[in-house]
This record gives C-alpha cells, structure tokens and sequence, in this order.
C-alpha cells in the first residue's frame, strides 16, 4: 500500500526542507565516522563506493537512494575519481486542530516512518531529475522558488512513496543471512568462501553469484568491508599495535591490512 502525506485531516504530518546540498569530490573521497543531526536523503549521482549506516555495509552507485534518520553513524569510501551526490535535509511538522485553532508542533523523524538503509525505486531517470529540479528550486534558479520548494518536497516524497519497490530495505535470503552473521561474528578467524557457501547451503559458484545480487557486491568485498570497519574503530579506540589490529580483525599479514586499508583513501597510521 502506498503512505500518504495528508494535509487535510485535522492531525497532519508536514515535511519541511531544512537544507540540502549538492557535493562533489574528486579520488580518494571518504567520510570518516559521523552521526548525522538530522534526517535527510541521500541520492548518489555519479561514483560508485561503499556505504556504512549503523555498520550496516552498501554497495552505492549512481541512482541509489539512502534515508539516514537522526543519529545514523556514517561512513564512506569511493572508488571512483568523481563523486557526486545530493543531500536533503529536513524536518518533520505536526499541524493539529484543536478546539478550533490550529497548532504545529516539530517532530523528530522522517514524515513517512522510513528507516536507515537504501530504498529501491523505479523510473530512478525520474527520482534524478526531481532530485535536481527541488535543488534548482533551493538554489533560486526557478521563478516564485520559496513558493514551490516545500510543495517539490512533498511531491518529491510522495513519488518515492508510490515508485518505491516492495523490498524497500534490502532483504536477504535467510540462507545468505547465515553467512553474514558468521563473517560478522568471526571475522577474526581465516573464513574461507567455501565455508561461506557450505552455510549457505549453496556451491562456491551459486553462493557469490547470489550474494553480489542481493547486496551488491562480492562476498570478500563485504567482509574486507566489515574488517576495515572494525579495524578503525579499534584503531579510534584503543593503544593496541596496527600488526595486533590487522590480526584481530582477520589479517594476519601487516602489509596486506596496509594495502587493504589503504584503498579507503589513507594508510592506518594517517588515519590514526
């Protein structure tokens, strides 16, 4: 069933844009660990990456929409030599009737009770140029813009609410999610694709071709993901030695986590 955004009811829940951007960065762009204060949308425009939300690992490319609500722990690696993405910011307004007045109290949260993660859309051509068309409203480009940006938002919210798939949170195959929670658990220990598929119940072959379809990117690509993940936050945390990081977290040769580290943009030690 598609939500609707009323504003007729005598209790009604109103978006309101709070800001937006439109970045781009050249090679190597990262973003380090960080909450966001508010919620917002994320469209990827060009590049392509990995995504971490709550530690939640994504592949992004260009098209991908993201909801990060309030307090979403982000962080990001491209590894293309150009990324190009919009944020939009905004805030949630509660309008009541009471006894005859009308009264509006700001709430926290998205108007349409989305969660972090990715939302899958069709026609994501259109989503793209809605995307656009609110910036050029934001930025003043079109006439009477402060008259049309609250109502581009709400159309904007009301096409991803009609247009998005019904696996709106990327649902993994209970099979795959075996596999996922024991990278998670035992990242630490040597884990070998043919361990990952015999949990999977899949061969070799099936398991890496089904999971790059359901998560978008290959099973070793997830867990060096999770492993890098996990390396910086012992490396933000706590006074252990990189070569005792590299190997708790999986890599028993230095020079290899070094490598692998360094494709996020910086060697452990500029990161530390």
């Amino acid at each position: 069933m598609t939500e609707q955004l009323s504003f007729n009811n005598e209790t009604s829940s109103l978006p309101l844009l709070s800001s937006m951007c439109r970045v781009r960065r050249g090679e190597n762009f990262r973003v380090n660990s960080r909450a966001v204060s508010r919620p917002m949308l994320c469209l990827v425009l060009q590049g392509e990456g990995l995504l971490s939300l709550n530690d939640e690992l994504y592949s992004a490319t260009a098209n991908q929409l993201f909801v990060l609500e309030e307090g979403t722990h982000v962080e990001a690696t491209s590894s293309s030599n150009i990324t190009e993405f919009i944020l939009v910011s905004m805030s949630t307004v509660i309008v009541q009737q009471i006894h005859g007045e009308w009264k509006m109290t700001s709430v926290p949260g998205l108007p349409l009770h989305w969660h972090t993660g990715r939302i899958l859309v069709r026609q994501e051509q259109q989503l793209v140029a809605r995307f656009k068309q609110l910036y050029d409203a934001y930025r003043g480009v079109t006439q009477d813009h402060f008259v049309s940006i609250h109502s581009q938002l709400h159309e904007l919210l009301q096409y991803v609410s009609e247009h998005r798939l019904e696996a709106n949170q990327e649902r993994v195959d209970p099979a795959l999610e075996r596999s996922i929670r024991y990278m998670h658990r035992c990242m630490g220990d040597g884990i070998s694709m043919d361990q990952l598929a015999k949990i999977a119940n899949l061969t070799p072959s099936s398991y890496s071709r089904s999971f790059k379809k359901a998560k978008g990117m290959s099973p070793t690509d997830y867990l060096n993901g999770l492993r890098i993940c996990k390396a910086k936050s012992q490396l933000k945390q706590n006074d252990c030695s990189i070569k005792e990081i590299a190997e708790s977290v999986g890599y028993g040769n230095e020079y290899y986590f070094n490598r692998k580290f360094k494709q996020t943009g910086v060697f452990p030690l500029v990161y530390i």
